[in-house]
C-alpha cells in the first residue's frame, strides 16, 4: 500500500499506517474519554437507523451472531425515545 493509501499515516515512518497505539494516545489528548472503538460504535448505531439487523452485521464484518447488531438497534431506540420524551415536555407534543 502506498501512503495516500491510509487514513492515518505514521509521522514516523513513510509509506507506513499510524499504529493503533499512537492513535489511542492522540484521541486521548484530544480528550480522555476519546478511544478509536468509540467511532466504530457510533456509526454503527447510527446505521441501525436506516439498516436492519443482518444489513448492519454483514457491513461491521462481525463473524458472531447477527444478533449483536440488536444492541445498536436498541440503542438507537432509547435515543429516539429521549427526543420524543424531550419534544412532548418541551413543546406538548411528540
Amino acid at each position: 500500500m502506498g501512503k495516500d493509501e491510509y487514513l492515518f499515516q505514521s509521522p514516523y515512518k513513510k509509506d507506513k499506517p499510524m499504529t493503533r497505539q499512537l492513535i489511542f494516545m492522540k484521541l486521548k489528548k484530544i480528550d480522555p474519554n476519546l478511544h478509536p472503538h468509540l467511532f466504530r460504535h457510533s456509526r454503527l448505531t447510527d446505521l441501525a437507523t436506516v439498516l436492519d439487523l443482518y444489513e448492519i452485521h454483514a457491513f461491521a464484518g462481525w463473524k458472531i451472531k447477527p444478533e449483536t447488531a440488536s444492541h445498536y438497534i436498541y440503542l438507537q431506540w432509547i435515543h429516539r425515545a429521549e427526543k420524543i420524551l424531550f419534544k412532548k415536555r418541551t413543546f406538548g407534543y411528540g
